[in-house]
């Protein structure tokens, strides 16, 4: 064998030691790692001290302990063999903040942001500030993270709720047109109850909405309703994607909320029809409808019923909504042919809608029955005062489905549910 060869294969046998040995110290520190305890990281690192990962999870370890100078100074070694781990930075840019070296915190979380581009040091920060009390700083920032967050979002508009941020900004700067995001939001103001965000938050997800959207946003219409927030409810309900007024009652928004009893049956699809098996008690508060009216002057509701021998003890009450304040009472008196029994009332200043409910108190002495309670519709009218020729806005509900038009001859705008329209819009004509 020539000297060459034999430095060629001493140099060889030199390389594969060398490979082996790190490969050897690289096992005995994966042993060791696997048991993720303080003795057993810190007997991986004596094996791989150059790991940078492996010093981020022993400061981890350690961390919400006393040992903090040992956290630290895992987290800086961890930042200075590699400058691009991110959760080492953040780590060491949280511990410095909670022990007040603020403006070292925000340096370490600003450098990070340069090297990231990514969500985490954006949204970091967006917090930092947050806490600083850096308004201008923590929108900018809470602005940039938003603009990486393609799913969910939930944190960062729990975020902005908590920083009492105007729901125009956050559908601007958070929102910025996404489908998942609008969606995101609208479903965290239902889970807050915050009707100003829905509100504001409902038309962005409109636009973009599908049949599978429904169930949020009748849950956003009943948080509007209850809130008294009718004109905004009613213009989310006209929009709703896929819904068939002509189908049973939803219980929801505008529709007919009816009560399910033991002995009695009940549907909406046109008109009000119940029927009653041999019911055991003797009150029930059978069906109810939200109608959104135009605030103050003299209303009329009229009701049409026809029965087969039902006795009296069937009442409708009109109250305000929301508050439920009674504004009037009326007892039918249903024969077996069609009749119309009506009542007069004043809808009073700021009031935007009133509840109509349909109930039934058997009479002293009355003895248990059955039989059917047919109500073709029910009407509320409405005479505006004016300058002009005097006009009559009628309101008539019937059935789940609803529609208004305007009947030029009649002088009459009537909200009719017998079309199988889909839309509410009881607007009266403003009063010069």
């Amino acid at each position: 064998m020539s000297r060459l060869s034999r430095l060629l294969a001493l140099a060889f046998a030199c390389l594969s030691a060398v490979f082996l040995y790190g490969s050897a110290r690289l096992l005995m520190a994966s042993l060791y790692a696997i048991a993720d305890t303080p003795s057993s990281v810190a007997h991986a690192l004596e094996w791989t001290p150059g790991d940078a990962v492996l010093h981020l999870r022993y400061a981890g370890l350690w961390r919400n302990t006393p040992e903090n100078v040992k956290v630290r100074a895992h987290l800086a070694t961890a930042v200075a063999l590699n400058p691009r781990l991110t959760t080492a930075r953040l780590a060491l840019a949280d511990l410095m903040e909670n022990t007040g070296e603020v403006s070292r915190a925000e340096a370490l979380l600003l450098d990070a942001a340069k090297l990231d581009h990514q969500f985490d040091p954006a949204w970091a920060l967006a917090n930092f500030y947050f806490r600083q009390g850096n308004r201008p700083r923590f929108e900018e920032w809470l602005g940039r993270a938003a603009a990486m967050a393609y799913e969910g979002g939930r944190p960062l508009f729990a975020l902005a709720w908590r920083a009492e941020l105007p729901p125009e900004f956050v559908v601007r700067r958070i929102v910025r047109g996404r489908e998942a995001m609008a969606r995101s939001m609208l479903a965290f103001s239902v889970d807050a109850k915050t009707p100003d965000w829905a509100a504001v938050a409902a038309p962005a997800l409109l636009a973009v909405a599908t049949r599978e959207d429904q169930d949020l946003l009748y849950s956003v219409v009943e948080m509007l309703l209850y809130a008294g927030r009718i004109k905004d409810a009613e213009g989310i309900w006209n929009r709703i994607p896929g819904r068939r007024p002509e189908l049973a009652a939803t219980g929801l928004g505008f529709d007919w909320r009816l009560r399910r009893m033991p002995g009695v049956r009940m549907s909406a699809a046109s008109g009000l029809h119940v029927e009653f098996v041999d019911p055991e008690a003797a009150a029930y508060d059978l069906a109810s409808r939200i109608a959104p009216v135009s605030p103050g002057g003299p209303r009329l509701l009229t009701a049409q019923s026809q029965s087969d021998e039902m006795p009296r003890g069937f009442r409708w009450t009109v109250s305000s909504w929301p508050g439920l304040h009674v504004l009037a009472v009326l007892d039918l008196h249903p024969g077996r042919l069609p009749q119309s029994d009506s009542v007069s009332f004043e809808v009073p200043p700021g009031v935007h809608a009133v509840h109509v409910l349909l109930s039934y108190e058997r009479p002293v002495g009355a003895l248990r029955f059955s039989g059917t309670l047919d109500i073709p519709s029910v009407l509320v009218e409405t005479k505006v005062r004016r300058r002009a020729p005097e006009k009559e806005l009628v309101g008539e509900i019937r059935g789940s489905a609803q529609e208004v038009s305007l009947d030029k001859k009649e002088e009459t705008a009537r909200f009719d549910a017998s079309k199988g329209a889909t839309r509410i819009d009881l607007t009266a004509p403003p009063a010069r």
